[in-house]
């Protein structure tokens, strides 16, 4: 058994989350079910239905899982090079390199699998004509914090590979809206009630929505579509496509039928409902593949990990 556990110690799966790492020691779990130590509090073995939560703490206790930030130094425990996980990453779009970077800021080596022949996936910088251009409508925010951390861990620099802007929406000069320099929420206020494109009623919809749903702290009961949400809250078709499809394209690059409403609700809460600097449009001074997952696979390459693609 001791053999066994010694294997099994290393076998861990990583799951990236919102703002952080669930580390789950597969191969401990396993062990103990093997050696019929795997108890669960109200009784042996598996978790009875109603109970995952007093399962989630006794296996926190047991050390089965472990929760770390995306871009925190992980605790070693006193890890020694015998017993080091191996770990394996499918796919090096920025997700992927995200978890091989906080991998190997905690100086554990991991291999990045990709089918692609470059990184990066639906974010990636792809050359066209001997132009070099991006593969998609993508923006980022000044919201995304933990993103930010993330190039600056593998090298980057946010004052120059970012040119910082106030909130601002063209849609084929049919409609614009721009969020003035003024302190939240007043900034998004001026720029719903100020928008071109947009009869006045639109306007105030689209204001009485975001109150709304500030009111229920940008959070549902239960998750429903993106399209499902807009609807029940009033926003007709013309807002939907000149004001709502266009910002979940460009921040969940999904169409709004598919998108998930909390989703987009987290967006709205993190980018307009937070301070002005949040909701800023960071425009990359540099393509999608070099702006993080080529930095990254120099950082992991540099802390004994591997990056293999598509030959």
């Amino acid at each position: 058994m001791a053999g066994f556990e010694d294997l099994a110690e290393k076998l861990v799966w990583y799951f990236a989350i919102n703002g952080g790492m669930v580390e789950f020691h597969v191969g401990r779990a396993l062990a103990r079910l093997a050696s019929k130590r795997f108890l669960h509090p109200l009784g042996v073995g598996l978790p009875r239905r109603g109970s995952w939560y007093k399962h989630l703490r006794y296996s926190y206790h047991k050390n089965l899982f472990e929760v770390y930030p995306l871009g925190k130094t992980r605790p070693t425990k006193n890890m020694s090079s015998a017993n080091i996980p191996c770990i394996a990453i499918i796919g090096g779009g920025y997700a992927g390199m995200a978890a091989a970077a906080t991998l190997a800021a905690s100086n554990i080596p991991v291999t990045v699998f990709e089918s692609a022949k470059q990184l990066g996936g639906r974010a990636r910088g792809v050359w066209h004509k001997d132009t070099q251009l991006d593969n998609g409508q993508h923006i980022l925010l000044g919201c995304y914090h933990h993103m930010l951390a993330l190039i600056e861990l593998v090298g980057g620099n946010l004052e120059t590979d970012f040119q910082r802007l106030p909130l601002q929406l063209t849609l084929h000069n049919r409609f614009e809206l721009k969020a003035p320099r003024l302190p939240a929420p007043l900034h998004l206020l001026f720029g719903f009630l100020n928008a071109k494109g947009l009869s006045y009623a639109a306007r105030l919809r689209a204001a009485r929505f975001m109150l709304r749903m500030r009111r229920i702290k940008f959070r549902l009961p239960h998750d429903i579509s993106a399209l499902e949400l807009l609807h029940v809250n009033g926003q007709d078709d013309e807002l939907l496509r000149l004001l709502w499809e266009p910002i979940c394209i460009s921040a969940l690059n999904t169409p709004i039928r598919k998108a998930s409403a909390q989703v987009l609700l987290n967006v709205l809460r993190d980018s307009l409902n937070g301070s002005r600097a949040d909701s800023d449009m960071l425009l990359p001074r540099v393509d999608f593949s070099a702006l993080f997952p080529d930095r990254a696979a120099e950082y992991v390459k540099s802390r004994g990990g591997r990056i293999l693609v598509s030959s």
